[in-house]
């Protein structure tokens, strides 16, 4: 309790600092805009309490737009059925990366789907170090562009409701141009979206799905790099703070334990001063925008 009541209190006050610093002025409606209607006792009120609702619903929807957004996104999910559950029932939508060749992969990527989250490709690339973490269908330095497109295709099929991709290590395939550009030019082709999730510095991923016209964002935090509950909570506080002052946060969590308890008790009460969002309405939004 001690833990719940200190981080939702550091929350607050740096939301109440952030908007002192930045002299944020939200617009405000009167709040007797309402028409009384008891003075036109023979008129059709009907379009006047269309109109009431329409200045309710632009208050509502300006104060959204205000609010920084959220871009959450779950890896490595498909092995594990019972804790993959509780974060597809998560009181919030999100984006779901599944493993290819994984168990309940498909199950839980349908489930998903139906409670609105986006749901995306982890896809396995070849890292540095440990290959053993891998799994199967993983991207290697010694495919060609064919075996390439080919290994993406398979992976893809595997998982329904597949919107974008992020990779799953990668830290030497992310900075293989060739490999990279490959792998756009196919996701450009299926009309997806990329989230790098930034193993190395030197990733040139985005690069190449820029070039490719893939629409494309980076991870800013890693909301669990090591699986206890402080280093958690302490990464959710700094990626609000990122999110406030960038006006967005790109974050990556896991399925452990520590994790899902924070959500679980946390993404309500972050809902209520962010947007939480999903990356495809990150991008619908960011079309209508430029529109």
């Amino acid at each position: 309790m001690l833990k719940q009541f200190s981080l939702l209190a550091c929350f607050c006050l740096a939301k109440a600092s952030l908007a002192a610093d930045l002299d944020i002025i939200i617009p405000e409606f009167p709040e007797d805009h309402a028409i009384q209607f008891d003075t036109y006792p023979q008129q059709d009120t009907s379009t006047f309490i269309k109109g009431s609702e329409l200045l309710a619903n632009t208050e509502s929807l300006i104060r959204q737009s205000l609010k920084p957004k959220v871009i959450l996104i779950i890896d490595d999910l498909g092995d594990n059925y019972r804790l993959a559950k509780r974060i597809v029932d998560l009181p919030a939508k999100i984006n779901l990366a599944f493993l290819p060749n994984t168990p309940f992969a498909k199950k839980l990527a349908q489930q998903g789907y139906q409670k609105g989250h986006d749901i995306m490709l982890h896809f396995p690339m070849e890292a540095t170090t440990r290959p053993d973490l891998l799994g199967k269908g993983a991207l290697t330095h010694q495919h060609s562009k064919e075996q390439a497109e080919q290994l993406f295709q398979a992976n893809l099929e595997q998982i329904p409701h597949v919107v974008g991709f992020n990779n799953h290590m990668g830290s030497l395939m992310t900075q293989s141009a060739d490999h990279m550009r490959w792998v756009m030019d196919y996701a450009a082709r299926r009309n997806l979206f990329f989230v790098d999730s930034r193993t190395i510095a030197s990733s040139v991923a985005i690069d190449q799905a820029l070039q490719q016209g893939v629409p494309s964002l980076g991870r800013d935090v890693f909301l669990d790099p090591v699986s206890d509950s402080i280093t958690s909570e302490q990464q959710l506080m700094r990626a609000l703070s990122i999110a406030d002052k960038k006006g967005q946060v790109v974050v990556i969590g896991h399925p452990y334990r520590s994790t899902i308890e924070l959500l679980e008790r946390e993404l309500p009460f972050i809902a209520q001063h962010y947007q939480l969002v999903t990356v495809s309405e990150y991008w619908q939004s960011n079309q209508k925008a430029i529109n």
